[in-house]
């Protein structure tokens, strides 16, 4: 066949060149060079078949056999390894620390524990100065109240006289003893006298604060003891029972300065439970529940890896920075076992999304997505099967994904009916899919015994 060929293309070439000198011009026709090309690559592919025993014979990509396994999902994700409780101690009180009892690594009792003493000479001539004023409000009080109470009974007493004068001229008038204008000269005397005595703010015949003078007296009370409160404050105690973990103040700086750091005075955190607190994406948030336990692994740790849980997951998503438009979510991981860990590392948590035994698996090159979200692998239709051999051809079929791995992905079922008796162990498929081998038909080797596949292609010519 390569010798005819080769004939065959030397006498084209041979009629090109007597062509040529007949019309003394070198120019190719265009036809001719397209049969050389077309013949050279008839040729070639000629050569390749005869190469392969010239059986007609083309390879195929692997096929493997259907399998039941398990099968896990799982997100990565990084973050810092921090006690359960972090309490950032600090003050508002502008006084210096004269006293600090505590340095990092400390353990502390919660209300017990001393940390640091502030200077309070500045409080208490606050103290001294809003007590004088709430004082003098007082007395200022009771002055007034007393001064109100000789003038509310000199009232009361004009009042009654005004009250027993008319009763005896509004007697006269009925008889005609008085004059009108006499009657109404004492029935008006009454009415300003009522109207005196109803102007006294009292309770029960006494003489009460009105409620301006109450106003003013308890926002001065109420200042004194706000005053009072600074003087505690100075005295600054452990909030929780655990361990200082940080100290970023010293003795002589005032308690309120935090520089350009914004760093706490002390910090105070329970380091007999870790946990760690990570950023999960708005795309992965889906995936992840309470309960959902977690592998911590560390640079601290070496090989070994603790165990977690999901124990809690924020319900709002924040930036997640750096320009992203990306939303993150908030999730705590609490740690079994922290006796090698320490806070303030970062470590890496492999979070257990989803798992399932005893199904199908497969490598996720076999499945193909249509891009409607529909997905197809391809499956050895098989046609007869003897000592190894199954003799069939490749068949495209759509079915349904559960778990999908780093390499793997589960199939849970055929949702074409009639291929549905293929989801069956030992089950011929196309480890990999490949569009262009649908419908080919050929003879496959059982994985068990050899990968290699072969389908029939064309003959030889």
């Amino acid at each position: 066949m390569k010798d005819d060929t080769e004939s065959r293309i030397e006498e084209l070439l041979s009629q090109e060149e007597e062509e040529n000198n007949r019309n003394k011009i070198r120019k190719r026709p265009k036809k001719i060079k397209k049969a050389i090309i077309i013949i050279a690559i008839i040729a070639i592919f000629l050569i390749i078949l005869k190469s392969l025993g010239g059986k007609g014979e083309i390879p195929m990509p692997a096929v493997s056999a259907l399998e039941k396994g398990e099968i896990e999902s799982s997100l990565t994700v990084t973050g810092p390894v921090e006690g359960t409780d972090s309490v950032d101690v600090t003050s508002n009180l502008h006084a210096k620390v004269i006293e600090l009892n505590v340095k990092e690594g400390d353990s502390v009792k919660a209300n017990e524990t001393v940390l640091a003493r502030l200077d309070t000479s500045d409080i208490e001539k606050e103290i001294e100065n809003a007590r004088g004023t709430y004082e003098l409000l007082l007395a200022q009080r009771d002055e007034k109240i007393k001064e109100q109470q000789s003038q509310y009974e000199k009232a009361v007493s004009e009042l009654n006289l005004s009250e027993a004068d008319f009763n005896r001229k509004s007697a006269l008038y009925q008889t005609g003893d008085i004059s009108k204008v006499d009657y109404d000269s004492s029935a008006s005397a009454l009415t300003d006298a009522r109207r005196t005595v109803s102007g006294f703010n009292t309770e029960n015949g006494r003489v009460v604060p009105d409620e301006s003078t109450l106003i003013e007296l308890q926002n001065a009370e109420r200042n004194l003891r706000q005053v009072e409160e600074k003087l505690k404050d100075a005295v600054i105690k452990a909030p929780i029972t655990g361990t200082v973990t940080r100290v970023y103040t010293k003795v002589g700086k005032f308690a309120d300065n935090t520089d350009d750091s914004n760093n706490p005075m002390i910090v105070v955190e329970n380091l007999e439970k870790l946990q760690m607190k990570v950023s999960i994406s708005e795309y992965s948030i889906g995936n992840v529940k309470i309960g959902q336990p977690v592998e911590i692994s560390a640079d601290i740790l070496g090989e070994d890896t603790v165990k977690g849980e999901i124990i809690n997951i924020s319900p709002t998503g924040e930036e997640k920075g750096g320009g992203s438009t990306e939303r993150v979510i908030p999730t705590t991981i609490s740690i079994e076992d922290n006796s090698r860990l320490i806070a303030g590392i970062t470590a890496k948590a492999e979070i257990l999304l989803d798992r399932a035994d005893d199904t199908f698996v497969v490598p996720i090159s076999a499945v193909s997505d249509s891009g409607t979200g529909d997905k197809y692998m391809q499956f050895v239709v098989p046609e007869s099967e003897g000592d190894g051999i199954v003799k069939g051809s490749i068949k495209s079929v759509p079915v349904k994904t559960g778990i999908e791995g780093d390499i793997n992905i589960e199939i849970r079922d055929i949702l074409s009916e009639s291929d549905r008796e293929l989801l069956r162990e030992g089950a011929l498929y196309l480890g990999s899919y490949d569009a262009s081998m649908e419908g080919v038909s050929g003879s496959f080797t059982r994985p068990e015994a050899s990968v290699q596949t072969t389908a029939a292609g064309a003959g030889e010519e």
